[in-house]
């Protein structure tokens, strides 16, 4: 675990509890940081996997690189959501959580959460990689045709980046766009040049 950057706090995390077969899981819809250095009133959100090790307190190494990054670039309110919500210590608990029926509407409930960043955020940054081996082809795919319909529909393409990495590629071969784990974010690119 790692403290958030400087002059940077968490300004709201959407987060719920649930219990499946006497088991308690942790789900995180939205975290937002105020970036108290902007001076602009600019937001970005950032899409990725499922939810890292960061909470209220303390936060993890890859968030806190988006967040040095995006502060530096004048972000006054930046925020994270999810292609799933579930906040799990092993991929075997994540995938009994993703194919399980009875969590619909969890799923329902993190795809409003998505909208409403997409339609409140100045940019909306893509960053999930690659499905992992963990994850059904399925569940990925529908999720991942969620959000790019819902930039479709809404016609927000201007709004959407991916990021730009000092020596590696924005997305992946399978043409994901890719998270900044063990890369140099250098900048932002529009998804359609």
């Amino acid at each position: 675990m790692a403290r958030y950057p400087q002059n940077t706090f968490v300004d709201l995390i959407e987060r719920d509890v649930i219990r499946i077969d006497g088991e308690r899981h942790l789900l995180r819809y939205v975290l937002t940081l105020d970036n108290m250095e902007s001076e602009s009133e600019k937001t970005v959100t950032v899409i990725h996997l499922h939810p890292m090790g960061a909470e209220q307190q303390y936060s993890d190494a890859m968030t806190n690189q988006m967040v040095r990054f995006l502060s530096k670039e004048d972000f006054q309110s930046i925020s994270f959501v999810t292609l799933f919500p579930y906040h799990v210590p092993t991929a075997t608990q994540l995938r009994e959580l993703i194919v399980d029926p009875r969590l619909e509407e969890v799923m329902e409930k993190n795809r409003r959460f998505i909208h409403e960043r997409l339609m409140n955020s100045d940019v909306f940054v893509l960053a999930w990689g690659d499905r992992p081996y963990y994850i059904p082809n399925r569940q990925f795919d529908e999720t991942f045709q969620y959000v790019m319909h819902l930039i479709q529909m809404w016609q927000k393409e201007k709004n959407v980046y991916v990021f730009r990495y000092s020596h590696a590629p924005s997305f992946t071969k399978n043409g994901q766009p890719d998270t900044p784990q063990k890369k140099v974010i250098e900048g932002i690119l529009p998804i359609h040049t």
